[in-house]
């Protein structure tokens, strides 16, 4: 439901009043008439809330509750008369009365007139009842009372904020300590790891070197080379033998006997096949004790 605008917006000291003000006059006034005044409104308590009743105004057998609404540029509609009633039904009241400081629509004068039991009092009608007032102060009974409230709820905020934040950091620190020990131990389990494999790979390449050199070692074993006879050299010519070296023995003449020459003999197939043999056999025994060495995640064998 939109909102109609006032026909005739005032500026005075009255509309320049807050309503906790507006409530406290009100309570004075109805005072000063003879009435016992219960001032529930937040105007006086400083509450936010105040169920939509501002005085409860006893005397004798009657008892009415006002409603204040300090509008200055919309009109109040017939709704709030209508919640009104309700209110004025469920606190067992005799009688309700709104009040404005502006204007009320057609059809809020027309339910108020329909119940009978609800007096409605327009801005006229207030400033009638209220008189003439000075200039409000800048600072309201009202305003004091919030910004109490307000600085309260600011400081409690700011407790909770700084409980909060404490504990956030807390647990932030806990989870960081966690995070790094779980971390070392992660980090030294990985190392040893990588220990025993960078020792098995010295162990495998070492292996490997002696399967290389058994295998050359069976390809140049001695008995591949044939020895060979030194080639045959002419006899040296027999000397002359003259009269006078006849009763003379002969020198003995000494002949070194050259080194017996290696010639290289290709191996056979049986040997290179007995050879190749063994070589397989070796690495059979090195992929069954380190299988980690030769299968990758790929499932495929390394190292051949």
């Amino acid at each position: 439901m939109s909102l109609k605008r006032v026909s005739n917006r005032r500026d005075d000291a009255l509309a320049r009043t807050d309503w906790a003000e507006v409530e406290r006059l009100l309570a004075k006034h109805y005072g000063y008439a003879g009435y016992e005044v219960d001032h529930c409104g937040t105007g006086n308590v400083g509450t936010r809330y105040d169920g939509g009743i501002d005085l409860k105004l006893r005397r004798g057998d009657e008892f009415i509750i006002v409603q204040c609404k300090h509008w200055n540029a919309m009109k109040v509609p017939h709704n709030d008369v209508h919640q009104l009633i309700g209110l004025m039904v469920n606190e067992g009241a005799t009688g309700a009365i709104l009040v404005t400081s502006g204007e009320f629509t057609q059809a809020a004068i027309e339910a108020a007139a329909k119940q009978g039991h609800v007096q409605l009092v327009d801005g006229d009608g207030l400033r009638d009842m209220l008189g003439p007032l000075p200039e409000p102060s800048k600072t309201s009974r009202y305003t004091e009372l919030m910004m109490s409230e307000l600085g309260q709820g600011a400081r409690n905020a700011a407790r909770h904020a700084g409980e909060r934040l404490l504990g956030a950091a807390e647990d932030r620190i806990r989870g960081e300590v966690g995070r790094r020990s779980s971390i070392a131990k992660s980090t030294g389990i990985a190392l040893k790891i990588a220990a025993v494999k960078a020792l098995l790979a010295i162990l495998v390449t070492i292996a490997a070197g002696l399967v290389f050199l058994s295998v050359v070692r069976q390809v140049l074993r001695p008995d591949n080379f044939v020895q060979q006879p030194p080639p045959a050299k002419h006899a040296p010519a027999k000397p002359q033998v003259t009269p006078s070296a006849v009763n003379q023995p002969a020198p003995q003449q000494v002949v070194a006997s050259p080194p017996p020459q290696r010639v290289y003999r290709e191996p056979t197939d049986e040997e290179i096949r007995e050879s190749q043999r063994k070589a397989e056999e070796a690495m059979k025994i090195l992929e069954a004790t380190t299988p980690e060495l030769y299968q990758g995640r790929d499932g495929q064998v390394r190292g051949q």
